[in-house]
């Protein structure tokens, strides 16, 4: 009865012993799962900025107006998207920056030549919203900053400008310091 009792006691520590590596052996590929996970976020979104600065490059070659692109992303950003309004060479394009904390939203910039028919049109934003843009001189000029008053971006900045026939939107949810230093830093690209 002795060895009985030893032996269970032996078969319990046993599979005690035996559940404690199977937990072990299961925390550490769970923890290396998720630090491939994560691993992987970093790989995409390395990808996604690598592509986005070759379609940026290619759209500026080809442009037939002049862009501005930033001296520097704000640090940790990252360029996630470029759009283009379409193949033309006096198309509009989207830029959509990445921030540290938000995968896919910190920064956008759009841009597109002055045309006559944008110039006059009641949805050029800067007559749209004439009444509610505030001035703020910077770097590379005069622009106009107002706050998003409706959802999904309430309370984002909104700033937007003209520079040498190019009008450019920056817009974000960041504080407006923050979104006019970007703004600031676009110089002639092309």
């Amino acid at each position: 009865m002795v060895t009985r009792f030893s032996n269970g006691v032996l078969l319990v520590a046993l599979i005690v012993f035996t559940s404690c590596v199977v937990l072990a052996v299961a925390a550490g590929a769970t923890a290396k799962s998720a630090r491939g996970a994560q691993a992987d976020t970093q790989v995409e979104r390395a990808l996604r900025d690598s592509t986005a600065k070759a379609e940026l490059s290619a759209i500026v070659k080809g442009a037939a107006f002049r862009t501005y692109l930033p001296t520097q992303l704000p640090v940790g950003d990252t360029y996630d998207v470029v759009q283009r309004d379409g193949s033309s060479p006096n198309s509009g394009f989207a830029v959509f920056v990445a921030g540290p904390r938000d995968a896919h939203r910190a920064i956008h910039m759009d841009q597109a030549p002055v045309t006559p028919q944008s110039e006059g049109s009641p949805k050029n934003p800067l007559k749209a919203f004439a009444g509610r843009l505030q001035p703020m001189t910077l770097a590379n000029g005069t622009w106009y900053a107002m706050q998003q008053d409706h959802q999904p971006w309430k309370g984002n900045w909104i700033l937007m400008t003209v520079l040498s026939g190019t009008q450019i939107e920056v817009d974000g949810p960041g504080p407006r310091d923050e979104i006019a230093a970007f703004a600031g830093s676009l110089a002639l690209a092309s």
